[in-house]
């Protein structure tokens, strides 16, 4: 009756110490998760304060950018001014650059082609030299 005691509590005391075993093993995974998922909040944490602080840049400079442009188109325009304060000088340096401009945004709008359908100057079609340039796109 004694040795099977002791061999029921051999067994039991085996029982016992393997339950001890893997107790401590999954408070050892909690643990390891526990700094997993601060780790893990900490990153996103600094992504999303990252990313906010981008937005809040990005925001800025457009708004900057919008009234910019809101001042600009409440200024008074070169027709305006040039309607107020007609001088000759300024007036052709200004149709000359103006007519340069003109030029060299058409002549990029038609860059797609190739150089046989647009031999003639974007400033000649803008002169009207040539009515059917048009046709030959």
């Amino acid at each position: 009756m004694r040795r099977r005691w002791c061999a029921e509590f051999a067994v039991e005391e085996d029982k016992a110490l393997a339950l001890r075993r893997r107790v401590e093993e999954l408070e050892e995974l909690v643990r390891s998760s526990d700094a997993l998922v601060t780790k893990a909040i900490a990153a996103k944490n600094e992504v999303e304060s990252t990313l906010i602080h981008k937005c809040v840049a990005l925001l800025n400079e457009k708004k900057a950018k919008i009234k910019s442009l809101q001042s600009s188109s409440k200024a008074p325009s070169r027709r305006d001014h040039a309607d107020s304060a007609p001088d000759d000088s300024d007036d052709d340096k200004h149709a000359s650059t103006d007519e340069d401009d003109e030029a060299e945004v058409a002549s990029q709008a038609y860059s797609h082609l190739p150089v046989s359908q647009t031999h003639v100057t974007a400033k000649q079609v803008l002169d009207g030299a040539d009515d059917d340039f048009l046709d030959m796109l």
